[in-house]
C-alpha cells in the first residue's frame, strides 16, 4: 500500500504543480491584459470626449460660415447694383442739408470704386449719425473713411467726410 500512497502523493503533487503553473500563467498574461483593457477604455473615453468637443466646434464653425456666406451674398448683390451719384446725393439729403459731392472714380480689376467727398452743415451731429446708420440700408456697398471733420460755426456744424462706394466692374 505504500507504493499506492506514493503514486497518489506524486499525482497530487503533479496536479498541485500544474495548478501553480496555470495560476502563474494567469497572473503573467491575464492581469496585464486587464490593465491594458482599462487603459484602452480610458483612452477611448477621452477620444469620445474630444470627438464630441470637435463636433460642437465644427457645428459652430459651419454656422459662422453660413452666416458669412449669407452676408457675402448680400454684399455681392449690393455690389452688382449700379451706382448713381444723383441718387446717392438725394439719399444723403434725407439726413443732411446742403450736401456737396465731388466724385472721383478708380477702376480696380474686380470693383469700380467711387470716392465721394461730401461736405454739409447741420445743427446737430445726430442727423449725421443717422445718415451713417442708414448707409447700411443703402443699395450699394458703402464705406466711410476717417477722419471725419466736425467744425462748429455759428450754431451749425460743418461736416467733411469721404465715402467710398463699390460696385462690381464685371458681372459674374
Amino acid at each position: 500500500m505504500a507504493k499506492d500512497d506514493n503514486g497518489t502523493i506524486k499525482f497530487l503533487l503533479y496536479v498541485l504543480i500544474f495548478l501553480v503553473i496555470i495560476l502563474l500563467l494567469l497572473l503573467l498574461f491575464i492581469i496585464p491584459g486587464i490593465k491594458a483593457y482599462k487603459q484602452s477604455s480610458t483612452n477611448l473615453k477621452n477620444i469620445k470626449e474630444k470627438s464630441l468637443h470637435l463636433q460642437k466646434k465644427e457645428l459652430s464653425v459651419k454656422e459662422r460660415l453660413e452666416a458669412f456666406k449669407d452676408s457675402k451674398s448680400k454684399l455681392n448683390k449690393k455690389a452688382d447694383t449700379p451706382f448713381d451719384l444723383n441718387d446717392f446725393k438725394q439719399y444723403a439729403q434725407k439726413f443732411l442739408k446742403d450736401v456737396k459731392i465731388i466724385k472721383t472714380q478708380n477702376e480696380d480689376t474686380n470693383f469700380e470704386e467711387y470716392n465721394v467727398s461730401a461736405s454739409t452743415a447741420t445743427k446737430s451731429p445726430k442727423s449725421f449719425f443717422d445718415f451713417i446708420d442708414a448707409l447700411n440700408k443703402y443699395n450699394s456697398v458703402v464705406k466711410i473713411n476717417f477722419p471725419i471733420e466736425l467744425i462748429s460755426k455759428d450754431n451749425k456744424i460743418d461736416l467733411k467726410f469721404n465715402v467710398n462706394i463699390y460696385k462690381n466692374s464685371e458681372k459674374n
